[in-house]
């Protein structure tokens, strides 16, 4: 399993062959008029075959401390780069 860690590998990454996920399509935020791709700062794993592991470490028992916003960006990553997916072919640009 390779593990991209810095944003400028998951952005080389994912907007390459043979993911193509255009810049604009990526996770991102805007921190004082400056966009910043891949806000999270937890690692992505990819597979041999292309498979994508997003990581969240769990610190506490307590529900409250899963900040919803990082779940739903993560879910947003997730489906982007399985539409992307070097299997689907048909990916529309």
């Amino acid at each position: 399993m390779t593990w991209l860690g810095l944003v400028r590998n998951k952005v080389e990454t994912f907007t390459n062959s043979p993911f193509c996920v255009p810049p604009d399509e990526l996770p991102r935020t805007t921190v004082g008029g400056v966009v910043r791709p891949f806000p999270d700062p937890f690692p992505i794993g990819l597979t041999p075959d292309g498979s994508c592991l997003f990581l969240y470490l769990v610190t506490s028992p307590f529900p409250t401390t899963f900040r919803l916003p990082d779940a739903a960006r993560g879910a947003a990553v997730s489906a982007g780069i399985l539409a992307a997916s070097p299997a689907d072919s048909t990916r529309p640009f």
